[in-house]
């Protein structure tokens, strides 16, 4: 079974999870405060799981790891209403472009 594929799938939901419990504490909603918290353990053994099981080298395993959370974590903010500043927006664009360039 492929659970380094299983993990990649689940990351997107981590990364919805985890950036509207961090919305709703900033809002003051302190019962969701260790919602975060469980979402970093849980993408930490998601890493596990990928490094062990991976047919893809361990860097470019945590090249596409890290962008698939991140921006995952970064689009579920902008669908839950976040405001994005064109300074941020180019911030995400150049990291985009150096992970792409890395990993060629």
């Amino acid at each position: 079974m492929r659970y380094d594929l299983l993990a990649f799938i689940a990351l997107p939901f981590l990364g919805l999870l985890g950036a509207y419990s961090s919305r709703k504490v900033k809002q003051s909603h302190n019962k969701l405060i260790f919602v975060p918290p469980m979402v970093s353990f849980a993408v930490g053994w998601f890493w596990i799981v990928v490094a062990k099981f991976t047919k893809m080298s361990l860097a470019v395993a945590q090249i596409a790891f890290d962008t698939t959370y991140v921006l995952c974590y970064f689009l579920a903010f902008l669908l839950l209403g976040e405001g994005i500043t064109l300074q941020q927006g180019v911030g995400v664009g150049l990291a985009v472009t150096g992970i792409v360039m890395l990993s060629l």
